[in-house]
């Protein structure tokens, strides 16, 4: 009799651990999924922050660009000016070497910003975003998916890929 309540007791307990074993590896599988969804998503987080200085920075370029144009212009205009006259007077070529370093010091801000661009377009490539422009670069970033674990992006099961047959 003992030894009849032994193994029932011993089958019971095999049938328990074998679902308790299949819950186990299931959650480790769903535990491996979640992290590669989170490093998947701090990486696009990341991504996303780098577009943001990418823009910040463009438009920072662009308003270089102008400023760079604008003494290219008050150059000119004193050039004329001292052209008309032949001798240019201590106020002029004060002016006139303001002007020269004003245009060096934006020359050198714009250089330094193109770098920077550089620098970021190639972290921006690091997470597969190859756009030169903002617009560009978002669209990129949003249609980038969350591949691991994702219903969407997932084979379907046999049962479901059975019920979508019928």
């Amino acid at each position: 009799m003992t030894d009849l309540v032994m193994k029932i007791i011993m089958q019971a307990t095999d049938k328990a651990s074998s679902a308790f074993e299949r819950v186990r590896h299931a959650a480790s599988g769903l535990t491996g999924n979640l992290s590669g969804l989170q490093k998947e998503l701090s990486g696009l987080d990341k991504a996303q922050r780098l577009i943001v200085q990418r823009n910040q920075l463009d438009a920072q370029m662009q308003k270089t660009s102008r400023a760079i144009l604008e003494n290219r212009r008050e150059v000119k205009a004193l050039r004329d000016e001292i052209a008309k006259s032949g001798v240019p007077t201590k106020a002029q070529a004060a002016k006139l070497a303001e002007l020269a370093q004003q245009s060096d010091k934006l020359k050198d801000a714009q250089s330094k910003s193109s770098d920077k661009l550089s620098e970021l377009n190639s972290k921006l490539k690091t997470y597969g975003i190859t756009a030169r422009d903002a617009a560009g670069a978002q669209a990129q970033l949003n249609k980038k998916p969350l591949w691991i674990g994702c219903a969407k992006h997932r084979k379907p099961s046999a049962k479901q890929r059975n019920f979508q047959a019928t």
